[in-house]
């Protein structure tokens, strides 16, 4: 109880210095009020919160369909670790930003002499939570969170040159990492690293991720020729990078399809098939716009945050379906 009121502590102080140093930021939101829900999540966008959940809903969004209780603490560790990760990733990449996003160089420069508080408070936080909640392989779980955001860490400082020299090195390892931390956590969490719904939707989330990150180097493709990066839109061009991603997102519901009707998966994830379409949508929207970005780019991001809640729904229309049939 007593870390658990630690760790609430800390996402208030979290969240509320991010919130006091950004304070002009939503002074401008108050006077654009029509505007406030897009610029509410561009400010989670760019303080990483909304990156940083991604993992924690696909975990949850497993639990509920393989009908498991909710292990929070996993959850909370999942968070943790992708925004210590991503977080230090934005804050590396400040000068780069200037360029490519000046909106979001803008709003961290303003907290970035806080940073390294912030930072340590999240490692601290983290730590408390491998350690107090692992009643068992405390030593697995605490290896694989060091290693994990030790990669991710190394992959802004020095890494990331390598897409110079592999073809689409930065999606390959974004995804792999991810997907990684998917089958690992729940693996540890109900001792079941093999078992179908694992592979499954490591498989899936491992596509799911590697469309999530092509997707957004569409906007910086120009600048990723400059640097002579090998990612996957600037290899392929803008037309076929968009095929491209259809072909994957297809691909990955026929993941979910096998898993289903082959192993065995609870039925509710087809489900998903429908609630993972998103980037469809920001891909019409994107070819409408001229191949700019658009406001429904978050959509690709944001459709983790719609996965559980979708499921739930499902779950919650099925038993009232299964109630009314009963007492006609």
């Amino acid at each position: 109880m007593y870390i658990a009121l630690l760790i609430g502590g800390w996402t208030l102080i979290a969240c509320g210095e991010s919130i006091y140093v950004d304070q002009h930021a939503f002074k401008n939101i108050a006077i654009s009020g029509k505007d406030l829900f897009v610029n509410s999540v561009n400010w989670l966008y760019y303080n990483s919160y909304l990156t940083a959940i991604r993992p924690a809903f696909i975990l949850l969004t497993m639990m509920i369909i393989n009908g498991d209780i909710i292990n929070i603490p996993i959850l909370g560790i999942a968070f943790l670790l992708t925004l210590i990760v991503y977080s230090y990733d934005r804050f590396s990449g400040l000068d780069e930003d200037r360029a490519s996003n000046p909106e979001r160089s803008e709003l961290l420069m303003r907290k970035k002499k806080h940073y390294p508080y912030y930072l340590a408070s999240c490692i601290g936080a983290l730590a408390l939570l491998v350690v107090f909640f692992s009643t068992t392989q405390l030593m697995s779980l605490a290896i694989f969170v060091a290693v994990l955001v030790s990669i991710g860490i190394l992959y802004s400082v020095m890494l990331k040159n390598i897409t110079k020299y592999v073809p689409a090195f930065k999606n390959l390892l974004v995804a792999s990492e991810w997907g990684a931390t998917i089958a690992l956590l729940y693996g540890l969490s109900y001792n079941s690293y093999t078992s179908a719904l694992t592979l499954t939707f490591t498989a899936f989330v491992f596509l799911k991720l590697f469309i999530l990150t092509v997707f957004y180097d569409i906007k910086d493709i120009e600048s990723d020729k400059k640097r002579r990066l090998k990612t996957v839109p600037v290899m392929l061009g803008y037309t076929n990078t968009l095929r491209f991603l259809t072909i994957m997102t297809i691909l990955s519901w026929v993941i979910l399809v096998m898993g289903t009707f082959l192993f065995n998966l609870p039925k509710l994830s087809l489900f998903l098939i429908p609630l993972s379409a998103f980037v469809f949508v920001a891909i019409g929207a994107m070819k409408s716009n001229g191949g700019k970005p658009s406001k429904y780019d978050l959509l690709v991001s944001l459709e983790y945050v719609v996965w559980p809640l979708g499921i739930v729904i499902v779950m919650a229309a099925g038993n009232i379906l299964t109630y009314l049939s009963a007492v006609i």
